[in-house]
C-alpha cells in the first residue's frame, strides 16, 4: 500500500480518517493546512491526497493552485473531501466527495488510487 496524505484542519476528522486508513494497512501522513501539506510533499510522494478546501493559513484551493504552478499536480492523485455543497469538482482534483462521507467510501477511494497498478500510471 502507498502513503496517503490527509490535509484537513479538523483534528478529530483528520485523526478518524487516519485511523481508518491505517487499519487497512495504509501509511498515512497528515497536515492541518495547505502550507503544512507543501512541507510534507517535499519529503513524501503519496499515492493519494485527501484534501479539505476550507482551511486556515492556506486553503485547499490555494494549495491546488500552488501545485499546478509548480507542475507537481500532474504526479499526484487528489480527492477533495469538503462540506461545500455547491461545489462538485475542483480543478486539478480527480474526484470530489462531500462531507460527511461514509468510511466505506473513503476506503474504496484509497484502494482505487493506492493499489500498485494505479501508482504505475499518471495520477487520475
Amino acid at each position: 500500500m502507498g502513503t496517503i496524505l490527509i490535509v484537513e484542519d479538523d483534528d478529530d476528522l483528520r485523526e478518524l480518517f487516519a485511523e481508518v486508513l491505517r487499519n487497512e494497512a495504509h501509511s498515512v501522513v497528515c497536515a492541518s493546512n495547505g502550507q503544512e501539506a507543501l512541507a510534507v510533499l517535499e519529503k513524501v510522494q503519496p499515492c493519494l491526497m485527501l484534501l479539505d478546501m476550507m482551511m486556515p493559513v492556506m486553503s485547499g484551493g490555494e494549495l491546488l493552485e500552488t501545485l499546478d504552478r509548480s507542475k507537481r499536480l500532474n504526479a499526484l492523485s487528489i480527492v477533495v473531501v469538503s462540506a461545500i455543497a455547491e461545489q462538485t469538482e475542483a480543478p486539478g482534483a480527480c474526484r470530489y466527495m462531500q462531507k460527511p462521507i461514509e468510511l466505506g467510501a473513503l476506503l474504496e477511494v484509497a484502494r482505487e488510487f493506492c493499489r500498485p497498478e494505479s501508482r504505475e500510471r499518471d495520477a487520475c
